[in-house]
């Protein structure tokens, strides 16, 4: 256009609405930034962010933090510590890089958790980055990372000379982006180096069939590993236990070569909730864990997907997880170990705790009829999951039931009062009764 025909399309869109801020670009090409409104401070969600040699991201349930090393850097070197509202990831002897400090939000399986090298260092580049993937208690975005000003490392962008930016391992939105570590990550970096270097390798075992509870208890008690956090048949309704073809010690044998596993189980004994499995090195650890969503009706539903960042989760287990017959229930096991880990010789020894025809027939005749209890679906259960203990719980309950019976005594003693008033005739003039009203007994 030219500048007269410009002057007048200016004038004619100022005079549509002269309150109007006007933008002027070239095709249409306008930040979205510069055209929408702010989003208000309380609706701002934050993803991720960075610090001098850190970066942090985080889902409604996770949070993931990468700590930026050089080549000669060792897992040995590497200092990490986590408990439920603390965290502690850096080299050590070093002052720098390091993140240290209280979380904005609470952690769950913190004796879990772990670290690994993403990167190589064949290159001689510092493409390396120690990196800890952390599950949150509760489903929610947190403000920030840490909890106010607790934290030791400064926020302050990382410096000129660091090649890495908070995009690193997770991809970049800006396509116009020319950082190195964003265009290069898949192609110079080799894949599957674990593999390649050490053998490690995974598999994943699934099925959409119970476990018999007291054969996989068998099995997990023939796991060699010294610390074990198993649910027992005295807590669950037991099922006759049967023999393993295999002895003990072949279990124990086959299994020693996994270095990590995770997952979901499904039970006959207690078919209505999840169980999670977890085991790192020479921790194992299956107990029970939320109910599964197909177990939940409607209104248990509703309640449920009130909570912050679970009505996500849930769309994303119909989206995903979901079957025609069983929703959401099912075996979802992720099995991590070194070269002598044989997905022949484990696949067997699960499938071996799987309920055969006549026992899964059995199983739905008698849970046909369970229902999930509503005990977490009122406010005691929205405490629970706020993390609120059993003594506080009990401690608002008594407050709120003496509460109650005050209000009770009170209008109690209101109508005693304005029984006694009538009976001496106060009021008396100020009732009035109709004739349709009145009524006579007539034998």
């Amino acid at each position: 256009a030219s500048p007269q025909e410009l002057d007048t399309t200016i004038q004619v869109v100022s005079a549509l609405n002269s309150r109007a801020s006007m933008l002027q670009a070239s095709h249409g090409k306008v930040a979205p930034r510069d055209a929408l409104p702010e989003v208000p401070r309380g609706l701002k969600v934050v993803e991720g962010g960075e610090g001098e040699g850190f970066a942090w991201s985080q889902t409604s349930s996770s949070l993931t933090v990468r700590l930026f090393i050089e080549p000669s850097v060792k897992g040995r070197d590497i200092d990490f510590k986590v408990g439920p509202r603390t965290l502690r990831l850096g080299i050590r002897n070093r002052a720098s890089p390091r993140l240290e400090g209280r979380l904005a939000g609470e952690l769950r399986d913190v004796d879990e958790a772990m670290f690994e090298i993403e990167g190589s260092s064949a290159s001689g580049e510092p493409r390396r980055c120690a990196v800890a993937a952390l599950e949150k208690r509760r489903p929610g975005m947190w403000p920030a990372l840490w909890d106010g000003s607790s934290a030791t490392p400064s926020s302050a962008p990382p410096a000129a000379s660091t090649s890495f930016c908070a995009g690193f391992g997770r991809g970049c939105g800006n396509p116009d982006c020319s950082h190195e570590g964003h265009q290069s990550r898949t192609k110079e970096m080799p894949n599957n180096r674990a593999q390649e270097r050490f053998g490690i390798h995974s598999f994943t075992f699934q099925s959409r069939r119970p476990f018999s509870g007291a054969r996989l208890e068998k099995l997990l008690k023939s796991w060699p590993t010294p610390r074990k956090q198993l649910f027992t048949l005295e807590e669950l309704a037991a099922s006759p236990v049967e023999q393993d073809a295999h002895s003990d010690m072949s279990v124990g044998e086959t299994l020693r070569p996994v270095l990590r596993s995770k997952g979901f189980c499904w039970l006959d004994s207690e078919p209505l909730r999840q169980h999670l499995w977890a085991q790192a090195g020479k921790t194992l650890d299956v107990r029970p864990g939320d109910w599964w969503w197909a177990a939940l009706d409607k209104e248990q539903l509703k309640f449920k997907v009130t909570y912050p960042g679970v009505e996500a989760d849930y769309k994303m287990a119909k989206k995903e997880k979901w079957d025609k017959d069983v929703g959401d229930r099912r075996q979802e096991l992720v099995f991590i170990g070194g070269p002598d880990m044989r997905e022949r010789d484990i696949v067997p020894l699960l499938e071996a705790c799987i309920l055969t025809d006549i026992e899964l027939k059995e199983y739905e005749d008698r849970t046909r009829q369970l229902k999930v209890p509503n005990d977490e679906f009122h406010v005691n259960g929205l405490l629970k999951n706020l993390g609120a203990s059993e003594d506080q719980i009990a401690e608002i309950n008594e407050k709120a039931e003496k509460s109650r019976e005050e209000e009770r005594s009170r209008r109690k003693q209101d109508r005693e009062e304005t029984d006694f008033l009538r009976s001496l005739g106060v009021g008396k003039d100020l009732e009035t009764e109709d004739e349709e009203d009145v009524f006579e007994a007539i034998d």
